[in-house]
């Protein structure tokens, strides 16, 4: 079965028929599998996903708006990406579609960055603070 049969197949068969953007999530995500493998290639060997893996972690160029840009792909895309892939592999392997033992073993995805607390919630929870003053302190702590 070619690559991109399966990707919609796997689509069709996680999202159990969403609306939401799940499915759109989904493909997205997959499109990096299916533009650096092509869609229509029929076999998958470890070492086609471990070089698929090497890719994304090294490429210096990334989508913008349909157009290629310099740049690294960001750590949640590349963790993103990985993730699911690693569930469109085991899927694809428990349906027969690709050999069992095919997948992302031992990957060091990038840690995810953490977000800064937005500044209207730093003040927000120091109003809080205030407000509350020594029964809020004692239930902090």
């Amino acid at each position: 079965m070619i690559l991109e049969t399966m990707i919609n197949n796997f689509i069709a068969s996680v999202t159990a028929g969403k609306d939401n953007s799940t499915p759109s999530s989904y493909e997205s995500k997959l499109r990096h599998l299916k533009r650096y493998l092509g869609a229509d290639r029929q076999t998958l060997t470890q070492t086609d996903i471990d070089q698929f893996r090497s890719y994304l972690l090294n490429r210096n160029s990334k989508r913008r708006g349909g157009k290629e840009v310099k740049g690294k792909l960001s750590k949640f895309t590349i963790r993103s990406v990985l993730a699911t892939t690693r569930h469109f592999l085991k899927w694809s392997a428990k349906k027969g579609y690709i050999p069992q033992g095919i997948e992302l073993e031992n990957v060091k995805e990038p840690p995810a960055q953490p977000k800064a607390i937005q500044e209207i919630t730093v003040e927000q929870l120091l109003a809080s603070a205030a407000i509350c003053g020594e029964e809020w302190e004692r239930a902090r702590n």
